[in-house]
């Protein structure tokens, strides 16, 4: 696969995860909890929940699954269903725990998070649906797959891990509270509004 292909594919990535959304929101609110090591758990959790997406469009692309419309649209639906329910875990979490069991099952509660969060999240694989087709072909072979896959999670860790080195300074047991309205009020509102549009 020729370079400028993969620069383009991690660009795409990168930008489609650097937005504003859930996942930034998710891994911006466990470093500023639990600092940066919960922050990069939660990242990893939403590195391999699209990992997942990518795998599902790239077995839709060789006609080895079928995605219908009303699949993708119960997909937003569920979607936006579990990031109010976040929303609410986070409005009614605790201050941040202390302690090193804690901060085990705290790395470990923000990882399946993210991958939660990730896999709620149907736009991923609508944005792979979309952008695939112009890296891959049936006649790639697996390095090919290799460099795709590789550009695809670079891409979204650089952008996520923006979110981690931001929330950095600001992490620390006296903002979690705090930090846990803000952030849970805004995911209940997207969720609303995201339900709102589907069922629409």
């Amino acid at each position: 696969m020729q370079t400028e292909a993969l620069i383009t594919l991690l660009a795409a990535n990168f930008i489609s995860s650097v937005a504003p959304g859930p996942n930034g929101a998710l891994v911006m609110n466990a470093t500023l909890r639990f600092g940066p090591l919960a922050g990069s758990s939660a990242l990893a959790g939403a590195l391999l929940a699209r990992l997942v997406w990518l795998a599902v469009a790239t077995l839709a692309m060789l006609g080895l699954l079928s995605i219908s419309e009303e699949a993708v649209a119960g997909l937003r639906k569920a979607s936006a269903a579990a990031v109010i329910l976040l929303g609410i875990v986070m409005l009614t979490a605790p201050g941040a725990r202390r302690g090193a069991a804690a901060v085990t099952r705290s790395l470990r509660d923000q990882f399946w998070l993210g991958m939660g969060v990730g896999l709620a999240n149907p736009l991923s694989l609508v944005f792979f649906v979309a952008v695939l087709p112009r890296f891959f072909a049936r006649q790639s072979q697996l390095p090919d797959l290799v460099w795709i896959v590789a550009a695809t999670l670079a891409g979204a860790a650089l952008a996520l891990g923006l979110y981690v080195v931001a929330a950095r300074p600001l992490s620390g047991p006296r903002l979690a509270q705090p930090l846990n309205r803000v952030f849970g009020a805004c995911l209940v509102t997207v969720g609303a509004a995201g339900l709102t549009g589907a069922s629409t």
